[in-house]
């Protein structure tokens, strides 16, 4: 048996002016208001600390800004957590900015050859080489 649901254009209205404000950035002054919605995310960062959310089904969210739910354990604190966020956040950008001139990268075409040859490298398990860690065993390979 099927199930349909069916929602008045109200609703969908609604729900299509809310997806809309999710994609805007926040406002320059005044209070952010941050709803919690439903939602289907993999591995989003927090907005206030950077952590990365984990799938959830209901996620603190509004215009480009999501709050894990740590920072919603320390929501007395989340000032003090966002400066530190945003303190890190300007030296990597410090760093990324020295970077500017400096990197001597592979093209693509030796990183699409380099998939593409199917080698897969040696997974260093720091015993030294699998001939070295079978040696002297019996059984077969």
């Amino acid at each position: 048996m099927t199930r349909t649901t069916y929602i008045s254009d109200e609703y969908a209205n609604e729900m299509n002016m809310a997806g809309i404000r999710y994609q805007q950035p926040p406002p320059i002054s005044g209070p952010i208001k941050i709803d919690l919605i439903w939602c289907t995310y993999l591995h989003r960062p927090c907005s206030v600390c950077g952590a990365e959310i984990e799938k959830k089904s209901v996620v603190a969210e509004s215009h480009w800004v999501r709050v894990c739910e740590n920072c919603l354990l320390y929501g007395d604190q989340i000032d003090e957590i966002l400066a530190r966020h945003a303190s890190r956040i300007e030296e990597k950008a410090k760093a990324i900015r020295a970077m500017i001139g400096r990197l001597q990268v592979p093209t693509y075409k030796a990183w699409r050859e380099e998939g593409s040859s199917r080698r897969v490298p040696p997974r260093d398990t720091g015993r030294g080489s699998a001939r070295e860690t079978t040696k002297g065993t019996r059984g077969t390979r």
